[in-house]
């Protein structure tokens, strides 16, 4: 896609303005890529920037770069938010330039950019149209991948010695101080990576650990990760439903990113009827993901978690807050094979920044 910067209402405006020829002297620039010059001008920037979507300006645009650049060099350069409306080069030497304006979108990605050649000259307005093209013309940028959660976990049982190293979001699980467990818990092993799966990183330095929907309120734990968020300390769960949480993600394939302000996965521990413990965290993961700016209907993630969830009658939910919107998929059976698949359907917006996604796989309340 492209269009002009200059085309009234939905773009940018550009007019470069002659100021009528510099009172001053004359003045000599040296340097060798700029040349002599006789007098400067003003360079103005009227925006006017877009009510909801655009056939120019990507939706997801916070910031424009623009710059004037002489000779392969950039000489003047501003960068415009959504609060200015104008901004002004002032003593442009008159001559020939090239200016060039990218579109930002909200963490530095490069959503459209154009140039256009033009001459600043004395005693003369001119307005100038820059073409803007989306980075990824014709094709949407997405972020995809595949892999293993990486879930370790043991089920010791009621009597089995504490095990050491845990940590549990309740009061301690050897009430007595006889060394011995006094519930039975799945422990997620020391290494584990609840939330993580291939492209996945963050820069939080832990995991929140919640029980939810308990009758009582439960103290949370966290738990140090590393920024591959593999868990640095075991944590023991009786059966009950949980939450974990992580701040600051980024997912990354093939050289695209999305990034996430808080990610959070909702699951069940629970019991069949042998008494052996299950999860429904994932085992395994496919995901299909937008960049900034690209249609949500490009959002797609598929997990695999303990077949057990199934016959218990476990649902699935996906829920994505963004400055555009917002996505909600809810009461997603899981497969027989362990298989819960969220895709977003078409018509939607397009995706803004990502301030939460959370997953949720849950048995129903007794």
């Amino acid at each position: 896609m492209l269009g002009r910067l200059s085309w009234l209402i939905a773009g940018v405006v550009v007019a470069l303005l002659g100021c009528g020829g510099s009172k001053e002297a004359v003045k000599e620039v040296t340097d060798s890529t700029v040349g002599t010059l006789a007098g400067y001008g003003s360079v103005i920037l009227n925006i006017q920037w877009p009510q909801g979507k655009s056939r120019i300006i990507p939706d997801a645009t916070q910031t424009f770069v623009v710059q004037l650049d002489r000779g392969g060099r950039t000489l003047f350069k501003r960068s415009v938010d959504r609060s200015q409306t104008q901004v002004v080069f002032e003593k442009v030497p008159v001559g020939e330039w090239v200016l060039k304006a990218t579109a930002l979108g909200r963490f530095g990605e490069v959503l459209a950019e154009g140039s256009a050649n033009f001459t600043l000259q004395a005693n003369q307005n001119l307005t100038v149209s820059v073409e803007l093209r989306e980075t990824t013309p014709g094709a949407a940028v997405v972020v995809t991948g595949s892999g293993p959660t990486q879930v370790d976990v043991a089920s010791p049982r009621i009597g089995d010695p504490v095990p050491s190293g845990v940590v549990s979001p309740f009061a301690n699980l050897d009430t007595n101080n006889d060394g011995k467990l006094d519930t039975q818990v799945l422990v997620i092993q020391k290494g584990s990576a609840p939330l993580g799966f291939p492209g996945f990183s963050t820069t939080d330095n832990a995991v929140v650990v919640v029980q939810i929907r308990a009758r009582q309120a439960s103290p949370s734990v966290s738990v140090p990760i590393n920024p591959n968020g593999a868990l640095g300390r075991s944590v023991a769960l009786p059966p009950g439903d949980y939450q974990v949480t992580v701040e600051r993600v980024t997912i990354a394939s093939g050289g695209n990113q999305l990034r996430i302000g808080e990610m959070t996965y909702q699951f069940s521990v629970f019991k069949d009827n042998a008494g052996n413990l299950h999860h429904t965290l994932p085992t395994f993961v496919n995901y299909r993901l937008p960049v900034v700016g690209q249609p949500v209907e490009n959002v797609s993630l598929e997990l695999t978690v303990d077949p057990a969830a199934s016959g218990a009658g476990a649902k699935g939910s996906l829920f994505v807050s963004h400055a555009n919107g917002s996505i909600e998929l809810t009461n997603v059976s899981v497969g027989s094979d362990g298989k819960v698949s969220f895709q977003a359907q078409p018509g939607g917006p397009n995706l803004g920044a990502v301030s939460s996604v959370t997953v949720k796989v849950l048995l129903p309340l007794p």
